[in-house]
């Protein structure tokens, strides 16, 4: 499929243009490029018409760097999310895609506190050059991903602090799940997610084993430090269970793909009263029988646990000990600091312009695509 930039008109947005968008602006329009899931295996750059300036209670940002969710983004490009064609749902077609983006504060609109022009700073906005991004005034939801505004250290690499978002995505299996000093984790799947998932457990003292049927992807793994990976043969698994003394199970399995067939497998491996945590989310159709899965749980006291990130409140809250905004700040000073290692696993900068064969070495070429930024240069 060819780049369909100059075949389609400069249109206003009919949606929400960035991660914000929900308030009245006033203002001439101007022009801005952003990404567009137009429908299955659609994509392309096109022209948009946003205000000029932020409404109450938003901040304008011209991006820097925005990040590839390799599992939503490439569910939702083709088709595997069955919401794409669900009117009203969240990844309706035409849908404007991402959801990591770093940029520089362009102008803060009334009733925002905490933030000046040139600012560099995060948010869960779109693939998009110029974004608004609603923070603070009334409206807002525990979970409003619109309001989510971090500060990012001038220290970090763009592309490595869009990045970022993944190891956030990661954190929830963390806060999530009731792991212990010295617990030893198994981690099926070593995209992005899982291995900043595998780097995370190990960081928190935890044994991990790293799984994956890619070599390239357990090559990246040994390269950032996980020292035990297997390709998913029990036999391996069982073999690399032993070099970490896990002979009476897992106390942890973590499926960070995705794949209800993972879990069919990966259970089997849990200690007694371990834990089986779904870190992606379940998009395939999977028919098997549920009696072995169930019976373990039930005569072993397995916990199945669900470990979306949005179960975390976004900001913090009065008697809950987790928040997402908390999470992130960790995240980039553990990679600010070079405790994890994000950047191995950007294998490609790229421009916008380029985004179906981002896509298409995401889904197609794994040996070589690990993870891809797009750089919003002028």
């Amino acid at each position: 499929m060819m780049l369909l930039v100059e075949r389609f008109p400069v249109r206003l947005a009919a949606r929400a243009s960035g991660a914000g968008g929900n308030r009245a602006r006033q203002g001439r329009q101007m022009r801005t490029n952003r990404v567009l899931v137009a429908g299955k295996n659609q994509v392309y750059l096109e022209e948009i018409e946003i205000a000029d300036r932020p409404g109450p209670g938003e901040v304008m940002v011209e991006t820097e760097a925005t990040f590839i969710s390799a599992g939503t983004e490439l569910a939702n490009y083709t088709g595997l999310d069955r919401n794409v064609n669900t009117p009203g749902s969240w990844c309706e077609y035409p849908w404007p895609s991402g959801y990591a983006n770093v940029g520089r504060v362009l102008q803060v609109g009334e009733e925002v506190e905490g933030f000046e022009v040139g600012e560099r700073v995060f948010s869960f906005g779109k693939h998009q050059k110029v974004t608004f991004v609603t923070h603070g005034g009334p409206g807002l939801g525990v979970n409003a991903a619109g309001s989510l505004l971090v500060k990012v250290p001038e220290s970090l690499d763009g592309a490595v602090a869009a990045a970022c978002r993944m190891p956030l995505v990661a954190m929830s299996s963390l806060s999530n799940t009731e792991w212990r000093l010295n617990d030893t984790v198994g981690v099926w799947g070593l995209g992005m997610v899982g291995n900043m998932a595998a780097q995370l457990f190990q960081l928190a003292g935890c044994r991990v084993i790293g799984i994956d049927p890619a070599g390239f992807r357990r090559d990246l793994a040994h390269a950032v430090g996980i020292g035990a990976v297997a390709t998913p043969e029990p036999g391996e698994i069982r073999s690399q269970m032993d070099s970490l003394g896990a002979t009476g199970g897992l106390d942890i399995a973590i499926d960070a793909v995705g794949e209800s067939a993972i879990l069919a497998e990966a259970y089997k491996f849990v200690r007694r009263f371990g834990q089986l945590t779904l870190l992606g989310s379940p998009r395939r159709e999977h028919v098997a029988d549920m009696n072995p899965l169930l019976s373990h749980i039930h005569w072993s006291g397995l916990k199945l646990r669900g470990s979306l990130e949005w179960l975390i409140p976004l900001t913090p809250q009065t008697a809950i000990d987790e928040s997402t905004l908390h999470n992130l700040e960790t995240v980039f000073d553990l990679a600010d600091r070079g405790r994890l290692l994000v950047e191995p696993l950007i294998s490609h900068r790229m421009p916008p312009q380029d985004i179906e064969r981002a896509y298409q070495g995401l889904l197609n070429d794994k040996e070589h695509y690990s993870g891809v930024a797009l750089i919003w240069e002028d």
